[in-house]
């Protein structure tokens, strides 16, 4: 009787860890996911700077300087994709060609 009780309290804890791990990994992944959204808006924001006109002179970026907003073309191609492998995410930030 008493390996029988052993074996079932050890399965029990084998499920309710398996349970606490999965629901560790869900979070895990929820926080990534608004992480890279604020990245994706700070960089968004960044590049929300428009070309100023100095009367007839257009001022465009200096070299260093994020690039100023002309078409908002560049500002509204920047995503992201979350990659996951095991316990690791990955968050990667790229401007799209479309």
């Amino acid at each position: 009787m008493f390996n029988f009780s052993l074996n079932s309290s050890f399965k029990n804890l084998e499920q309710s860890l398996s349970t606490d791990l999965t629901l560790l990994e869900e979070r895990q992944k929820q926080i990534a996911q608004i992480l890279a959204e604020q990245i994706k808006q700070e960089i968004k924001d960044i590049l929300d700077i428009p070309v100023s006109k100095n009367g007839a002179k257009i001022v465009r970026s200096q070299p260093l300087q994020a690039p100023r907003k002309e078409s908002g073309n560049l500002q509204n191609s920047v995503d992201y994709v979350l990659e996951q492998n095991g316990l690791n995410i990955s968050i990667k930030v790229f401007c799209s060609n479309s």
